[in-house]
């Protein structure tokens, strides 16, 4: 019976440090906001000094107009880099993390965050991504217009409500990716792949799509006007035998 009471007790004690944790916000289970946006220091010089740099912090890294061709930067955390004019040619960017999003309205009480309220991403603009490897990464809200992405794998990549206006993706692998609500204005996708690509209201206004095999892909409320489909495959398999939308 004692022991059954002390049991009883430990259970009980546990229970109330859980609840105090619960309701004062107890460090131990609060989010960690900061390491994500931010660089480490050895990180950034391992990059320099190896061009291999695979998983690293480079949250809010500067490297604008920086040579990174042939980089190995799988993995790694770029969520609100500079990357402007930036050399990525043939760079392995596999699983890489180029945007943030985590905003949430909390658990309703008001005890502790369960968000850290940033809505980050990072920017591309007129960056060399020829050949590039993106498969898989997460590039959700990332501004890459004017970009060269010629050949580049973006394999079920993440670029929901990105900006690639004017870039040229031309032969680029784009098989399965998210391409919903992004803008394609004027972009190059001539003999892009976009098998099972989710174009879900993407703005393709006078983008260059000959060539292209769109096979099985959502064009769902998609703006293709003045989109160049000459010799696309379209979404139920048959050649377009047009040339542009009106």
């Amino acid at each position: 019976m004692l022991k059954f009471l002390k049991r009883r007790q430990l259970i009980n004690l546990s229970f109330s440090f859980f609840i105090l944790a619960f309701l004062t916000g107890c460090p131990g289970i609060e989010l960690d906001c900061i390491t994500k946006q931010t660089t480490k220091p050895r990180h950034l010089k391992r990059l320099a000094e190896t061009n291999n740099c695979r998983g690293c912090k480079l949250g809010d890294a500067d490297l604008s107009e920086a040579n990174l061709d042939g980089a190995d930067l799988q993995k790694a955390e770029l969520v609100n880099a500079n990357l402007d004019g930036t050399d990525l040619q043939k760079a392995n960017l596999s699983q890489a993390q180029l945007s943030w999003y985590d905003i949430d309205g909390g658990n309703g009480f008001g005890f502790y965050r369960t968000s850290c309220d940033v809505d980050l991403a990072a920017s591309l603009k007129n960056a060399n991504l020829e050949s590039a490897n993106l498969e898989n990464a997460n590039l959700e809200n990332a501004n890459l217009e004017n970009a060269n992405l010629e050949g580049a794998n973006l394999n079920e990549t993440n670029l929901l409500d990105s900006n690639l206006e004017n870039a040229n993706l031309e032969n680029a692998n784009l098989e399965g990716a998210n391409l919903r609500s992004t803008n394609l204005e004027n972009a190059n996708l001539e003999g892009a792949n976009l098998r099972s690509a989710n174009l879900d209201s993407a703005n393709l206004e006078n983008a260059n799509l000959e060539g292209a095999n769109l096979e099985g892909a959502n064009l769902f409320k998609s703006n293709l006007g003045g989109a160049n489909l000459k010799g696309a495959i379209m979404p139920d398999g048959t050649i377009y035998q047009g040339d542009s939308q009106k």
